[in-house]
């Protein structure tokens, strides 16, 4: 239930440990609950769980078996609370972990196809055009006029900077090092 709702939630919120003597007659008790587990709360006790300072949950205890809770049974609470909040914090990271491995493996499979796609699609298309420009060069090479040099060496160097990117992803794909 939510944090804002109960004798938990008020605990949870106070940080203050809290004994209730009569479930039904405090404003705090969470009546639904009950309902829906199909139990009577007589009386309860809630204790803070605690880690450096910060609260991580509460931990309850309902319908003492004989008499009415007092403090040591909040002292007692508050020992098994200390004992119990870091293993659940740690249970709580680790699902935390785990949900993150997974998102990241998710990333890295899409990463993994992009590049592969863009790899394959980059492959067809600079080896038409290094292959155009071989042949336009020996066609040109043939003109008397030779001011289409430095275009074609620009050309060539944009050519060549593909190139590097496809190898760059093919590296990429292999997990290796690219060095031009």
């Amino acid at each position: 239930y939510p944090v804002d709702e109960g004798i938990a939630g008020l605990v949870y919120r106070t940080g203050k440990p809290q004994i209730v003597e009569d479930a039904y007659k405090s404003p705090y008790f969470a009546r639904e609950v009950d309902r829906q587990a199909g139990h009577r709360t007589r009386n309860m006790a809630d204790v803070p769980l605690e880690i450096e300072g910060r609260i991580i949950g509460v931990l309850c205890a309902v319908n003492k078996k004989e008499g009415q809770f007092d403090q040591s049974d909040i002292e007692v609470l508050t020992t098994i609370g200390n004992l119990v909040a870091l293993p659940i914090e740690n249970a709580s990271i680790n699902e935390e972990l785990k949900r993150s491995y997974e998102e990241v493996k998710s990333l890295n499979r899409t990463k993994d196809r992009v590049i592969h796609h863009l790899s394959h699609e980059l492959k067809t298309p600079v080896s038409i055009l290094s292959a155009s420009l071989d042949l336009l060069k020996k066609r040109l090479s043939e003109m008397a006029d030779q001011r289409w040099d430095q275009i074609f060496e620009r050309a060539q160097r944009n050519l060549q900077r593909l190139l590097e990117m496809q190898y760059q992803l093919e590296d990429i794909l292999r997990e290796k090092d690219y060095k031009t």
